[in-house]
């Protein structure tokens, strides 16, 4: 039996892997970002670049292991309706990657000027 989530074959093995990627990376960073703010509420500094590269690792995380394994699957054979979730899945987590790492390389320069 092959795991989807370590290697999904099928657009449904990708859409259950990946929303669960997706949840377990937020929550990941949620949690993060919660600890630091009440372990650390006084050293901004510390906390903004544990932020940042802790956005970075999601961000590495997301592309490995959701959006480079969905942009390679096979899509023959898969309902109409399916694939159309799966494209339309795809470029939303594309776009929102893209975004991110466009803001986190904003916001490292912004911190490193001030």
């Amino acid at each position: 039996m092959r795991n989807p989530f370590v290697n999904p074959f099928t657009i449904r093995q990708w859409l259950l892997s990946s929303l669960c990627w997706v949840g377990s990376c937020l929550a990941g960073f949620c949690g993060i970002t919660y600890g630091m703010m009440k372990l650390l509420p006084d050293n901004g500094d510390l906390v903004g670049w544990v932020l940042f590269g802790s956005a970075i690792g999601v961000c590495v995380l997301m592309w490995r292991r959701v959006i480079a394994i969905g942009w390679q699957l096979r899509l023959a054979g898969e309902p109409a309706w399916l694939v159309v979730c799966g494209g339309v899945w795809r470029l939303l987590l594309t776009f929102l990657l893209f975004l991110s790492v466009v803001l986190i390389g904003v916001g490292i320069l912004i911190r490193s000027g001030s």
